[in-house]
């Protein structure tokens, strides 16, 4: 008989009340084998009530999705981890494939899925074949459903302090692995595409080539989250920084 598993599903939340809402309402929160964890970064915009309307547990810190996802890691009781940005679009078949997938093969750390953007413009589609590409090659972020073992994150030193690229700094320790992880390719995990309107494609690349610059120069992480927000966020986030 296969060992049971009990997934947390964590999510960083920061001024999404136009999405917070309809993510939960996909996901299977009365199930006995899952919880739902939201943590936000000081929503002025309702958020939090609207998780609290769902009965689910919100816990609140200051704005850095690193830390975040620390707190609702120290908060959850899962034998494994799911971490979900609010913007995505899933249900109970993600769940369960999660589930299914860990059970079959015990040597896999953990893993993701495959990412389809919710636009349909040329630059969506292009970023749809542009992720499925490098994920191939063992690079994915955390819009793509990022989910790992337990005992693995305590292995790996947990989730990593970072305000931004805290999912990238993530994947590169499982990657690293002896043990392989999994991207899932069916069902897709969809995105928004809202980070990308308005925008032109250059400065699309060239903020995500400047940001992995920064990273591995090893700059503050307030500067390489101030340097990707949107504005919507700046203000709220880092006060400092827009002096």
């Amino acid at each position: 008989m296969s060992q049971s598993i009990y997934l947390s599903i964590i999510i960083p939340t920061l001024n999404e009340a136009s999405n917070i809402g309809q993510l939960l309402k996909t996901l299977p929160y009365h199930r006995t084998d899952i919880e739902i964890i939201v943590v936000d970064g000081g929503s002025d915009d309702g958020t939090r009530d609207i998780t609290q309307r769902f009965g689910i547990p919100c816990f609140t810190c200051p704005p850095s999705r690193g830390r975040q996802l620390q707190l609702g890691v120290q908060q959850a009781r899962g034998d494994v981890f799911w971490f979900l940005h609010a913007d995505s679009h899933v249900d109970s078949r993600h769940v369960d494939v999660i589930i299914e997938t860990l059970k079959a093969n015990t040597q896999i750390i953990g893993g993701n899925f495959a990412i389809t953007f919710s636009d349909n413009d040329p630059f969506s589609l292009w970023l749809n074949r542009f992720y499925s590409h490098i994920r191939d090659r063992g690079f994915y972020y955390g819009d793509s459903g990022i989910f790992i073992r337990r005992h693995i994150l305590n292995e790996l030193g947990g989730i990593p302090a970072k305000d931004l690229m805290e999912d990238y700094a993530l994947v590169r320790r499982m990657q690293k692995h002896s043990l392989p992880t999994t991207c899932i390719n069916h069902p897709h995990i969809v995105s928004s595409s809202r980070r990308f309107q308005g925008r032109s494609r250059k400065s699309i690349i060239v903020g995500w080539i400047m940001i992995h610059i920064m990273f591995y120069l090893h700059l503050p992480d307030s500067w390489l989250a101030y340097f990707y927000d949107s504005k919507r966020k700046r203000s709220k986030a880092y006060p400092n920084l827009e002096k």
